[in-house]
């Protein structure tokens, strides 16, 4: 994918491009931060397993990998999110949907960078001929929630005590999907 260059509502420069592994490092600090910034990502914060060396791996495999799309949002010059989008299963009566997969820093919440991240992978997902990409949302994340319904994704149905967190208590996710 060529790069998308913008701005952000703040009027900072930014780009979307496709995931390098020069960029494993700072994935890795993305997923820490990010997981004990809020309790919407899948990880406890400190959880998140990879290392630079196997996050290069798994963006090795991701760009190799024709089913995987790999995004991420730079706001001047720094690492400000990702996406992913990858095939649910390689069998063929399932190749036409795929999983959706979106962290963004904090402090760049509300700048746009999610949706610009989000019409780049939804578009790649159907120039690849995915025909319906599907995530899982807690149900609290209302800015989440607002995006994922701006970009034509609908609830299909409520995953309840989806997570539990370290402190014992719960969260329900909603099931969301767009078809193309």
């Amino acid at each position: 994918m060529d790069p998308i260059y913008f701005k952000t509502k703040d009027g900072r420069e930014a780009c979307v491009r496709t995931v390098e592994p020069a960029d494993a490092e700072a994935m890795v600090a993305l997923m820490l931060t990010t997981s004990a910034e809020t309790r919407f990502l899948g990880y406890e914060p400190g959880e998140f397993p990879y290392t630079p060396e196997t996050e290069t791996e798994f963006i090795q495999k991701a760009l190799a990998d024709p089913s995987h799309i790999f995004l991420v949002a730079e706001v001047a010059g720094q690492l400000a999110g990702e996406l992913q989008i990858k095939a649910m299963n390689a069998r063929r009566r399932f190749t036409h949907r795929a999983g959706l997969g979106m962290v963004i820093y904090q402090a760049y919440w509300g700048h746009g960078i999610g949706t610009v991240l989000m019409q780049a992978g939804l578009s790649e997902a159907k120039a690849m001929g995915v025909e319906q990409v599907e995530l899982e949302v807690v149900t609290s994340n209302r800015r989440g929630l607002a995006l994922y319904q701006r970009m034509g994704f609908k609830v299909f149905g409520t995953h309840p005590r989806a997570i539990k967190y370290a402190d014992g208590s719960y969260a329900d996710e909603y099931l969301m999907q767009v078809q193309f």
